[in-house]
């Protein structure tokens, strides 16, 4: 398994030139002795300390190479640029000398990211595979969840062993600009090489929803996991906040997994173990229900918009959200919400949407009822707020969400 840094170890503020890379190096090779794939002995790992070793080399090469002065946009055939005592000597020599840095650099850093996608492929086929070979024919609930402990560790190992590969490609790029930076900047290729790489836009959450699936199968405890986003009115909600590092997300869904079953929702993707959801926050020029959201005043509200999915939605929700004095030491509010049809957004942003023509259509209907009266308070009440604060869209959000 992989060795995770410890939250609690204190930062070192005195640690020296390159005392960060050192420890990270120590912990590189930490977690490639304690690989859970021990056929590799760490050949499938970026090349940490090799590289290191070819900057300093690099370093030194440069400084005593011939240089000209980049920033002159213009030359003379009989004058030359501006250059050093290294160029002076190499002029009149045929081809001069290259002041860029060695091409080998370069290749093997695209070496090493392109073996570390080669490794995740080739993992995500063989958990894949395993997954296959246990959906086929049916097992003792034992054994079916001996099988789903090994592909969950492997899963976790995978995906800490892609985030090591990729801090340690950051690092070392890091510290390439930092030294010959003056010369060449790696930053732009790096980026651009990564973002070619399949490993880093790889989606394995549907190995999360197959052993969430199955375990809730052996606890019989799948009932009502399934729910529609349809739904309108208040729900009161009191909840504990924890920041979790990207790093850990899919460790975290696991361990959950192993104890309450996963609710999908009908508009998910099929396999998805999570759902997009957008919405549209509204404010002011002062940012007045910001300010007083983050001081936690009591009654201090928000209104958003939202969605589900990441196609154009048939229903947008408008919420309202408004914290209460907590009793315990877990944050309170009331989330109140109604829907409305795309096609009448704007409407509710210009605060035109009509309570009174919605009550005749419910009239007329035969629906007025109490709940449809506490949903025209709630409409009345945001329209208000919209105009009297000249509220209006001032930040868009998605994430991915996953419930248990």
């Amino acid at each position: 398994r992989v060795v995770p840094p410890d939250p609690l170890e204190p930062r070192r503020a005195q640690g020296g030139r390159g005392s960060g890379m050192v420890r990270f190096q120590e912990r590189l090779e930490t977690n490639i002795s304690a690989r859970s794939w021990p056929e590799d002995k760490g050949a499938s790992y970026v090349r940490y300390r090799e590289l290191k070793d070819a900057i300093d080399a690099y370093s030194v090469w440069v400084t005593y190479t011939a240089r000209v002065d980049a920033t002159q946009r213009a030359m003379s055939l009989s004058a030359g640029m501006p250059t050093n005592a290294r160029g002076l000597a190499a002029r009149g020599e045929e081809g001069g000398e290259d002041s860029g840095p060695p091409p080998d650099f370069l290749s093997m850093m695209t070496a090493d990211m392109q073996r570390v996608h080669e490794v995740c492929i080739h993992r995500l086929n063989e958990l894949r595979g395993m997954v296959s070979e246990l959906s086929r024919s049916p097992r003792p609930p034992a054994e079916v969840a001996e099988r789903l402990t090994r592909i969950e560790e492997m899963l976790v190992d995978l995906d800490q062993y892609l985030n090591l590969n990729l801090m340690a490609c950051h690092k070392i790029v890091k510290k390439f600009d930092k030294r010959l930076g003056e010369y060449f900047k790696l930053h732009g290729v790096f980026q651009y090489t990564l973002a070619r790489m399949r490993w880093v836009h790889v989606d394995a959450s549907d190995l999360v929803r197959f052993c969430a699936d199955k375990r809730a199968d052996i606890r019989a405890d799948r009932m009502g996991t399934t729910v529609r986003l349809g739904g309108e009115g208040a729900f009161v909600r009191n909840t504990r906040k924890f920041w979790v590092d990207m790093d850990h997300v899919t460790e975290l869904k696991v361990q959950l997994s192993r104890h309450l079953p996963l609710l999908t929702q009908e508009s998910m993707p099929k396999n998805a173990d999570s759902q997009l959801v957008n919405s549209i926050y509204l404010d002011n020029q002062f940012f007045e229900l910001y300010e007083t959201r983050l001081k936690k005043e009591d009654g201090s509200f928000l209104i958003r918009l939202r969605w589900y999915g990441d196609s154009k939605p048939e229903t947008v929700f408008v919420e309202r959200k408004t914290h209460r004095e907590p009793i315990t030491d877990q944050d309170s509010s009331v989330k109140e919400r109604f829907a409305v049809p795309y096609d009448q957004v704007i409407s509710v942003l210009k605060g035109k949407y009509s309570v009174a023509r919605l009550r005749r259509e419910l009239q007329d209907k035969g629906q007025l009822n109490e709940n449809s009266e506490k949903r025209l308070t709630l409409i009345s009440e945001v329209m208000d707020a919209i105009k009297k604060k000249s509220l209006w869209p001032v930040l868009r959000t998605q994430c991915t969400r996953t419930a248990f």
